[in-house]
Parts: C-alpha cells; sequence; structure tokens
C-alpha cells in the first residue's frame, strides 16, 4: 500500500482499490473509475440493490432488508461521481499483492462462512 495525493490519484487508472485516508485512519476500500476533469468516479465495495437509482429507494429496499425481507439482486457495478474535491484528501492504494491477498482471503471467507457443511475438509 501506499499514499498518495490527490494529483497523483487522479492519474491512477481506473480499477484501482482505495480508501480515502487521514492520518491513522482509511474511509471504506473503494475502487476508482475514470478521472473526469479534475474529479473522478467511484465504487463502494457496499453495492446497492439491482434497480434502485436514488437514495429514497435505497431507503426503502434497505427499511425491507432491515424488517427481514430478502434484499434481491445487488448492482456491484453502480458508479457515482465522487464530488467532494478536496484538494488537499490523501489516498491509500492498494498495490496489485495488496489486491491479490484480499481476493485470496475473500476466497477463505467463502469457503469457511458459505459452504455446505456436508462438504469434506481441504486436504493440506
Amino acid at each position: 500500500m501506499r499514499i498518495v495525493d490527490r494529483e497523483a490519484f487522479l492519474q491512477l487508472p481506473a480499477g484501482t482499490l482505495f480508501a480515502k485516508y487521514e492520518p491513522i485512519s482509511f474511509g471504506p476500500l473503494l475502487i476508482k473509475g475514470d478521472t473526469s476533469s479534475a474529479d473522478f468516479w467511484v465504487q463502494d465495495l457496499l453495492p446497492w440493490p439491482e434497480g434502485v437509482d436514488d437514495s429514497l429507494q435505497y431507503f426503502d429496499a434497505m427499511e425491507k432488508v432491515a424488517a427481514g425481507g430478502a434484499s434481491g439482486p445487488l448492482d456491484f457495478n453502480c458508479e457515482a461521481r465522487d464530488g467532494l474535491f478536496d484538494h488537499d484528501q490523501l489516498f491509500a492504494v492498494l498495490d496489485r499483492s495488496d489486491v491479490e491477498a484480499l481476493i485470496e482471503r475473500l476466497g477463505q471467507a467463502l469457503y469457511d462462512g458459505y459452504r455446505d457443511p456436508a462438504e469434506a475438509e481441504p486436504i493440506n
């Protein structure tokens, strides 16, 4: 991981994983989209339900889930413009090896948390 300023961040390619950084604290893990003039597009790793187009629809959908309903399919390709224009913002950018380690950890979480209990234990 490395910490970069806004100018360097805007030069990074779409698909870069990052978190906004304040000394000793990180924001949520995000995916950088395209840079457009002085701004950039961003995608949160916690997606919105499919077909939800605004915050009121999101609120209604999440109320139904909180009341015990199913969320329905989730949209993992939902981008928004950052729009904050904080020129002093720093960014914690994950390197390729960091992303590979995250993918490996998510694979282990998938196995641990979602496998069929009838499956045999892996042989190590």
